[in-house]
C-alpha cells in the first residue's frame, strides 16, 4: 500500500492533541485529505493558505506516483504497418492500478476504521466483549479482516483492551436524530468518551461512519464456533440486547412524524461517510483509478440493507461508462 510522508510541518496543519492523527493508519489518513475524499467534513488536517499550498504539492507527487503505477498497466501494440502505428492499449486492471485502488480504498476507510475503534473501546453493542471472548480461530478472522481493511492489528486490539470490561452501550434512532444530518467525528477519536450517548453528535458520527466496516467484522466472526465460551457470549448478547430495548423504549415516546424525521436524519448522516460515494465523487481520481479502488472494496464490505457489493457493482459500470464517453469524446476531438 502506497504511503505519503506524514511528519506535519509547523504552518498548514491544525494541531492534534499531543500531536496525534484521528485515525489508526496516519499515512492513510494524509492520503484521504490530500485526495479530498471528504471535503464537507471539517476533519480535513490542511487549513489556511499554508495547509492548501502543502496539500497541493502533496496531491501532485501522489498524482505522479498514480501515474506511473497506472502506466505499467499499458502496453505497446503494433496495429498494423507504418510510422506512428505502434500505440499503447490498456490491459485493464494490472498489478499497478492495484496498488493505486488499495491505497485509495484504505484511504477512504479511514474514517470508518476510525470511528469503529472508538465505538469498540465504548463497548458499544459489547464489540469489546465479543472480541475479547474469540478463540484463536476467531482471532485469526476478526484481525486479517481487520488489516485487509487497511487497520493495524495493534490498533484494534488496545481498542478491545480498553473497553472488553465496559458496560454494553447502545444509541437508538432519537439519541442519534439529536446531531443532524452532518454530525462531526471528534477532534480525536482516540479520546474515551465517558459519556457516550450523553454526546449525541459523538454518537451519531462514530455509528454513521463505522457502519459498513461494523457489520463486515461482525459477519466475519459470526459464526459461534468462533467463541471460547457460549455461555459467556450469550450473556454479552444479553446485556447488548437490554442495552437496545431501553434505547427502543426511548424512540417509542416519538411521534410518527419524528420517527420519520429521524430517519430521514439517520439516512444522510450515512451517506456523509459513505466510502463508494466518496471514490465515486472525487474528482481527483481517474475513471480507472476509481474502478480498482472500488473492485478492491468489492472483495470486503457488506452492510444491512443494498449490499455494498450491489452498489460497488452499479458504481463500477457508471464509472466505465463515464470512461467510455471520456475516450469517444476525445477520440472525436481529435
Amino acid at each position: 500500500m502506497m504511503q505519503i510522508p506524514t511528519q506535519q510541518p509547523k504552518e498548514g496543519f491544525k494541531k492534534r492533541n499531543q500531536g496525534r492523527f484521528m485515525y489508526d493508519n496516519k499515512g492513510d489518513e494524509m492520503m484521504c485529505n490530500v485526495l479530498q475524499l471528504y471535503p464537507n467534513k471539517k476533519q480535513n488536517i490542511f487549513v489556511g493558505k499554508e495547509g492548501e499550498e502543502r496539500r497541493k504539492q502533496l496531491y501532485k507527487n501522489v498524482r505522479d506516483k498514480f501515474n506511473s503505477f497506472a502506466e505499467s498497466d499499458y502496453e505497446f501494440v503494433d496495429f498494423g504497418r507504418g510510422k506512428g502505428r505502434l500505440k499503447k492499449a490498456f490491459k485493464g486492471i494490472g498489478k499497478g492500478l492495484k496498488k493505486v485502488g488499495r491505497a485509495v480504498k484504505t484511504a477512504a476507510l479511514a474514517p470508518a476504521r476510525g470511528s469503529f475503534l472508538t465505538l469498540v473501546r465504548l463497548n458499544f453493542r459489547g464489540l469489546a466483549s465479543k472480541f475479547n471472548l474469540l478463540n484463536e480461530k476467531g482471532e485469526k478472522k476478526l484481525f486479517d479482516k481487520w488489516e485487509k481493511l487497511g487497520g493495524k492489528k495493534d490498533a484494534l486490539q488496545r481498542a478491545i483492551d480498553k473497553g472488553k470490561s465496559k458496560k454494553v452501550m447502545a444509541c437508538g434512532k432519537k439519541c442519534r436524530a439529536k446531531a443532524g444530518e452532518n454530525p462531526q467525528l471528534p477532534p480525536d477519536s482516540q479520546s474515551d468518551f465517558v459519556n457516550f450517548c450523553a454526546e449525541p453528535a459523538t454518537c451519531s458520527a462514530a455509528i454513521a461512519a463505522a457502519a459498513t466496516v461494523t457489520a463486515t467484522i461482525v459477519k466475519s466472526i459470526g459464526d459461534k464456533s468462533n467463541y471460547k465460551s457460549q455461555i459467556e457470549l450469550a450473556k454479552i448478547e444479553n446485556d447488548t440486547q437490554k442495552a437496545e430495548e431501553k434505547e427502543k423504549k426511548i424512540d417509542a415516546s416519538m411521534t410518527p412524524q419524528e420517527a420519520a424525521i429521524a430517519d430521514e436524519i439517520i439516512k444522510a448522516q450515512a451517506g456523509g461517510f459513505d466510502a463508494v460515494k466518496a471514490i465515486m465523487e472525487n474528482p481527483n481520481l481517474t475513471a480507472e483509478e476509481k474502478n480498482a479502488a472500488l473492485q478492491d472494496l468489492k472483495e470486503d464490505m457488506v452492510d444491512g440493507g443494498l449490499s455494498t457489493g450491489k452498489k460497488i457493482g452499479i458504481a463500477v459500470g457508471i464509472v466505465a461508462l463515464l470512461g467510455i464517453g471520456f475516450y469517444l469524446m476525445n477520440k472525436n476531438k481529435n
